[in-house]
């Protein structure tokens, strides 16, 4: 792994055990490593994000899990729902019978 020449040899050892032990315990697809890697080698912990996500505690998340709801909510700001008004069949008004007033108060 190679990073960031500004990171001490102390803290890339340490960061290194970190992204071995989250990688064992961290089910992620292959984008995420690669996202994953490139924020450790960048000198970051894996167990911190960069978007100062918390859960319901107030605890940080880790980086995939805060990478994942940032990439959900992405996903869901692209999705466009476009209803169309006007129906695709002909509506029949129906009149119930004894009711004409829609103004006048109902029995029940």
């Amino acid at each position: 792994m190679r990073f960031h020449r500004n990171i001490s040899a102390e803290l890339r050892n340490i960061l290194s055990a970190q992204l071995q032990d989250y990688e064992k315990a961290t089910d992620m697809c292959i984008e995420e490593r690669r996202e994953l890697r490139q924020w450790v080698l960048a000198g970051h912990s894996p167990y911190d994000n960069g978007w100062y996500l918390c859960n319901e505690d107030g605890c940080p998340l880790d980086f995939i899990h805060a990478l994942r709801i940032v990439e959900d909510e992405a996903a869901m700001k692209e999705c466009t729902y476009a209803y169309d008004t006007a129906p695709s069949e002909p509506m029949i008004l129906v009149r119930l019978s004894g009711h004409t007033d829609p103004a006048e108060e109902l029995p029940f």
